[in-house]
């Protein structure tokens, strides 16, 4: 059902916030290095500047990285959360990478590992169309990812999936405030439906307040582990596809979703294919007071 006075709440864009007096601060790549090389955790400020490396920066103790005002700290390389990095963060950076040697595995951001509560906040991720993706996360429990403006990636712009089906989080993920946009391989839909989401989520978590935009597949896509799970405030528009729920997502609800006026099939609610064993895909899930206006099928349930 539709409601035309509850339209999609906008996301918030990264937000300016005061970085810890108390601080290690850095002012160069070496010093960045070298400070997320020391075991203990501690805040680490990053002034403005431009922070080139030959590879990605990795932490694998658990620091709070911030920059010293929003967006002015730019880094040229990617960033690794490994390890045991209960309570890591990221604040304020600003990501302009285009060279896949200086990320983990294609992402801007990679969070793997046994680290759990990591914070993703108020990041702006460019990755020139040359990257896969912006934030590629594994290890989603107790994941706080909020303002993140994303584009220019060839498979994901934001990716939470533990790549588990029965994943079990003991804090489930939060993801708000995201801009996604521009996802695409050189070949449009040359992924066959397995990338090219401008947002991708296969954990439980709470979504609320995306936009995505020029998603080759999906706006959205949703699967893997997903359950008990809230998704609200979508403003999907120029995809293939606004909202993909494939094998195995349930009971969750999906509400105040805008999916339109560009985009071919509103949302999809996957098949029990046989390759899957029959299963069905898309199970107990609530669509409520949204809109499909699309250019095909607005709501395709087979």
């Amino acid at each position: 059902r539709a409601d035309p006075s509850r339209a999609p709440a906008e996301p918030a864009p990264p937000a300016p916030y005061r970085a810890p007096a108390r601080a290690t601060t850095v002012s160069t790549s070496t010093e960045l290095a070298a400070a997320l090389a020391r075991p203990r955790p501690r805040d680490i400020v990053l002034a403005d500047g431009r922070y080139g490396h030959d590879r990605p920066f990795v932490d694998s103790a658990g620091h709070r990285v911030y920059a010293k005002h929003l967006g002015k700290a730019v880094l040229e390389a990617g960033f690794v959360l490994e390890g045991d990095t209960d309570g890591a963060l990221l604040r304020g950076l600003s990501f302009d990478v285009s060279d896949p040697r200086r990320t983990f595995h294609g992402a801007i951001v990679n969070v793997h590992g046994d680290g759990r509560d990591n914070s993703l906040l108020d990041l702006t991720l460019d990755g020139q169309r040359k990257l896969s993706g912006g934030i590629f996360v594994r290890q989603a429990d107790g994941l706080i990812l909020q303002r993140v403006a994303a584009r220019g990636f060839r498979d994901y712009g934001v990716f939470v999936d533990a790549n588990e089906q029965s994943v079990r989080l003991a804090r489930r993920a939060l993801v708000e405030d995201v801009d996604s946009r521009d996802v695409s391989r050189p070949v449009p839909r040359s992924s066959h439906g397995t990338a090219e989401a401008c947002v991708w989520i296969g954990v439980p978590a709470t979504v609320r307040r995306i936009r995505t935009r020029d998603c080759a597949w999906e706006g959205l896509w949703v699967g893997t582990g997903t359950r008990d799970s809230v998704f609200e405030d979508l403003d999907i528009d120029r995809s293939g596809v606004g909202i993909y729920v494939e094998h195995f997502a349930s009971d969750s609800l999906f509400r105040r979703a805008h999916i339109g006026p560009d985009v071919v099939r509103g949302a999809t609610c996957e098949w029990d294919d046989p390759a899957w064993g029959g299963r069905p895909a898309c199970t107990d899930n609530v669509f409520e007071d949204s809109t499909f206006d699309t250019k095909v099928i607005g709501v395709y349930l087979d």
